[in-house]
């Protein structure tokens, strides 16, 4: 599965079906995308099409422009890839964090905090806590109803209040919880100094283990 930090559409991946070589569109944002079928070779490219030139000779096939790449290290397992603006502001690019999905241990009644920032952050849910290193991740048990999850990111040498909010959790619902990097929109959501991350919880319920899947 995919989640990125923005929205974005009209991309297109390559891969096989049935031994046959397809083509198909792709849409990803800040949820959880449908799984994707690995690649030949492992790897995920998303690109667009770009018309040719208004001067082109008729019949001129549009240019492939890759926009994203994530290197998955096992076709044979599960992935969640994550896609964040690239580092060098790139217009129209993006990078990736590949995370090994869990599904023996993150089951229904587990949150399971994914943290691609560049922060190490402290994450409290309830009446629990947990240090999660930049690029790392961590799992928490979670009561049934309403959650209160706490994130501080460690930010030239101290501790920075970054996100304060409840959420709803029922017995049936396993949940990400994503940190990453603060993304500057093009509209500004206040005049106040930004977070340093970004944080984005998301549920759903929990897979039956016998179940295989292509990419998460």
């Amino acid at each position: 599965m995919i989640c990125a930090v923005e929205s974005h559409d009209s991309l297109f991946y390559d891969h096989t079906v049935n031994g046959r070589k397809t083509t198909s569109g792709v849409t990803i944002n800040q949820s959880l995308s449908p799984a994707y079928t690995t690649p030949a070779g492992g790897n995920l490219e998303l690109y667009r099409l770009i018309p040719p030139p208004a001067d082109s000779p008729h019949g001129t096939a549009p240019s492939r422009r890759v926009v994203f790449t994530a290197e998955l290290p096992s076709t044979d397992t599960d992935y969640i890839v994550v896609a964040l603006p690239a580092a060098d502001h790139a217009a129209g690019t993006l990078q990736s964090r590949v995370i090994r999905e869990e599904p023996e241990s993150h089951h229904a009644g587990v949150l399971r905090i994914i943290n691609v920032s560049s922060y190490e952050c402290a994450v409290s849910c309830d009446n629990q806590s947990s240090m999660v290193a930049s690029g790392g991740t961590a799992l928490m048990n979670t009561a049934e109803g309403r959650i209160l999850i706490q994130i501080a990111a460690h930010k030239a040498s101290r501790w920075v209040p970054a996100f304060a909010g409840e959420r709803r959790l029922s017995p049936a619902l396993r949940g990400y919880l994503f940190i990453s990097d603060y993304f500057a929109g093009p509209t500004p959501a206040s005049d106040l100094p930004p977070p340093p991350i970004l944080a984005k919880t998301i549920f759903e319920i929990a897979p039956v283990l016998n179940q295989t899947a292509d990419i998460k």
